[in-house]
């Protein structure tokens, strides 16, 4: 019987376009701001009460809502003014750290280039403004940028606003990305380290690990056995969650050759201006439209494999979803001669 063996992953799940120029900016007038609420009415509003379709976020397939019904809410009356009379639209806050990349900053292109103008950043999301920002990444991130906490409001009331500017999201899920997304990144980058371009790169492979994260969206199993293989065969073994945002960005300035399972921490890259080797082990036969636009972006090409006759275990309290490896010890011994050797074309 031969034994499972790696290949290379070439289907892509989602759209790939990564577009021309910048996205468009709409400035909107005497809008009502309603407040976040998961999977029910809320949005940005003009007087006539018709959803802002600027405002709208979406993802593949087929353009789908995130998490929104984008009809006005009944039994609101007494709207206040919100306290300044100019706002920038920043989207949807969300914590975790991939989905912040995808939906948490897309809508802030514009402020690479012009800053704030003396506007506020107006956004929808869970929470309050402390636990946003006691999240590293965002903190870290967004401060890249030269912003802080009092740069940004978030309303748990609806509010009316004088002016609002709608800077069209820079990537969208799944489905396209502009250019501008890339540069983006860089900058907050270039911001958080210093990097020496001419300075040697650390040769010694590095294995992003997902066995000691507490839950998520995937994890594959046998990857601990995976990583014991690597570790002895001298690659570095780091734990993403472990490390500050700024310590990731370094990472992937400095290493030649990043290897891991597929996962969002893969996305830092797009922050270095030092493209790195990259090679992931996947759940699955097929690639996640993201990581291309991700790759295209940060103007690397991940190498993506998956190993035949790996299959689902179905979710847990932890993980939405889990897939066992065929044989962890020979995608082990396979990643090791992918590192050694060069991509494998199978």
């Amino acid at each position: 019987m031969s034994k499972p063996a790696l290949v290379r992953c070439r289907e892509t799940f989602g759209t790939v376009n990564l577009r021309h120029g910048d996205p468009a900016t709409r400035t909107a007038f005497d809008v009502i701001y309603t407040p976040f609420r998961r999977n029910e009415r809320w949005g940005i509003f003009d007087e006539r009460k018709k959803a802002i379709e600027a405002c709208i976020d979406y993802r593949e397939p087929h353009y789908q809502l995130m998490y929104q019904a984008p009809i006005y809410p009944d039994g609101i009356v007494n709207i206040p003014w919100a306290p300044h009379e100019r706002y920038i639209y920043g989207g949807r806050f969300n914590p975790h750290y991939g989905h912040y990349l995808v939906e948490s900053l897309p809508r802030l292109w514009r402020l690479a280039r012009e800053g704030l103008a003396g506007r506020k950043i107006i956004m929808h999301g869970e929470g309050d403004l402390t636990w946003w920002f006691s999240y590293d990444h965002v903190r870290t991130a967004w401060g890249g940028l030269g912003l802080s906490q009092d740069d940004f409001v978030h309303f748990d009331h609806p509010v009316k606003i004088r002016e609002l500017t709608i800077p069209l999201p820079s990537l969208q899920q799944q489905t396209y990305a502009h250019p501008v997304y890339g540069e983006l990144c860089r900058k907050i980058g270039q911001s958080i380290i210093e990097v020496d371009s001419a300075r040697a790169r650390n040769t010694t492979p590095v294995f992003l690990s997902k066995t000691k994260l507490s839950g998520g969206v995937n994890i594959i199993v046998g990857e601990d056995i995976v990583e014991e293989k690597l570790a002895a065969e001298g690659v570095d073994i780091v734990h993403p969650q472990d490390l500050s945002l700024q310590e990731q960005i370094a990472l992937f300035s400095d290493r030649e050759t990043i290897v891991g399972t597929a996962g969002s921490a893969f996305h830092t890259s797009v922050f270095s201006s030092r493209p790195s080797r990259q090679i992931a082990l996947s759940p699955i036969h097929s690639i996640n439209a993201n990581y291309v636009l991700f790759d295209k972006l940060a103007l690397t090409e991940t190498e993506q494999y998956y190993q035949v006759g790996s299959y689902d275990i179905g979710g847990d309290e932890r993980f939405l979803t889990r897939r066992k490896l065929a044989d962890p010890e020979v995608a082990a011994a396979d990643l090791i001669g992918i590192i050694r050797d060069g991509p494998q074309e199978v």
